[in-house]
């Protein structure tokens, strides 16, 4: 089991950026975005989670773009 590597490679480094990069423009291209009001992440953050509190079964929020709440699985909840 690998723990951590061995030796440095800065090139690990631009791998990991471009695997983010690729998954952020992954769901950019399935309509998903970080939910930006008010273009400060502080003021972004609390704002989605006081005008969202309500997520549906599916784990979204009509009118949030994001897919943060996406990964809960559909059973993992009484049903409703």
């Amino acid at each position: 089991e690998l723990i951590k590597h061995e030796t440095y490679d800065k090139n690990r480094w631009q791998e990991a950026a471009d695997a983010c990069l690729e998954a952020i423009n992954a769901a950019h291209g399935a309509g998903y975005a970080l939910y930006t009001k008010y273009g400060d992440p502080v003021k972004d953050y609390k704002a989605a989670v006081t005008e969202f509190p309500d997520i549906d079964a599916n784990g979204t929020a009509k009118g949030n773009p994001e897919i943060i709440w996406g990964t809960r699985p559909a059973d993992s909840y009484a049903s409703e």
